[in-house]
């Protein structure tokens, strides 16, 4: 003899949310660059481009850089020698060479 169960899920509640303020039938449009992937480099003195702890976007090269803790918008490009440290850093930036960024927001 076998015996089945059926299982009862109820709705997810985020989408009940949206029904009933009408914005279930809403469309999300969103737009992706199309970039490349981030890239660690050796820098012009030998230093290797490091990141660790942090969130980097596509487009972005650390040339020889360090990068701690921080957030890096995309097409940002961080010199040799240079360190970000706890930083928000927004898109389509440079850092240069020999920079310390501690705590800050570019």
């Amino acid at each position: 003899m076998t015996r089945t169960a059926t299982c009862y899920h109820p709705p997810c509640p985020v989408h009940a949310r949206f029904a009933w303020a009408g914005l279930d039938s809403w469309p999300i449009h969103t737009a992706q660059r199309n970039l490349a992937p981030v890239k660690l480099v050796t820098g012009r003195w030998g230093g290797r481009g490091q990141v660790s702890e942090s969130l980097v976007c596509l487009g972005t090269i650390v040339s020889g850089g360090t990068i701690t803790w921080s957030v890096v918008g995309p097409q940002t490009f961080v010199d040799d020698g240079a360190s970000l440290d706890g930083c928000v850093v927004f898109g389509d930036s440079s850092v240069g060479s020999g920079s310390l960024l501690r705590h800050c927001i570019i």
